[in-house]
């Protein structure tokens, strides 16, 4: 049985439009999405650049660095009696404290005495709290790994010297019972 080109070419076009109407968008979902996108707006941190409702170029991703995904945290360090808000960035050996500014200076670092191999997943927090009453912002970064272990660096700020590592207030992949 032999078909004719013309009735081919039909089947064909009927084929590829059926096709093609699934690729369609369904407005439901649309909406929807766009609900999702509002509401962690609304939740978003208020530094976080990425979610601001200033729509300036500093604003889109790509136009600032601190809209690439690096910045793990935010924090304000004190020197000398003034504040500065940093951002926070991490990999397995080091964390860095940027100005908290469109362009990307350092301000300041510290160096982890071991790596810490999950250090972007196990991150729990930061403080920059004065631990030795000398009124300069000291440093510790909390991790708490799959294992359920847990890890504490301190680092105190000496004027001379910049952050010391303190390892005998540091502790790293300790279990910790009762919690």
């Amino acid at each position: 049985m032999k078909i004719n080109n013309k009735l081919m070419f039909a089947i064909a076009v009927i084929v590829v439009c059926s096709a093609l109407s699934g690729c369609g968008t369904n407005s439901d979902a649309v909406k929807s999405n766009a609900n999702e996108k509002d509401a962690v707006k609304s939740n978003a941190n208020e530094k976080d650049p990425v979610f601001s409702n200033n729509n300036s170029e500093e604003d889109i991703v790509g136009a600032d660095w601190r809209t690439t995904g690096i910045i793990i945290d935010y924090g304000t360090i004190t020197r000398g009696g003034e504040n500065t808000e940093v951002a926070i960035t991490m990999n397995r050996g080091k964390s860095s404290f940027y100005y908290d500014s469109p362009n990307q200076q350092l301000f300041e670092s510290v160096l982890f005495p071991k790596e810490v191999e999950d250090s972007w997943g196990a991150f729990s927090g930061i403080s920059f709290e004065d631990i030795n009453g000398d009124g300069e912002s000291d440093a510790t970064i909390d991790f708490s790994h799959e294992d359920n272990s847990k890890t504490h660096f301190v680092w105190l700020w000496e004027q001379e010297n910049g952050y010391m590592y303190q390892e005998n207030q540091s502790y790293f992949h300790k279990q910790i019972m009762g919690e």
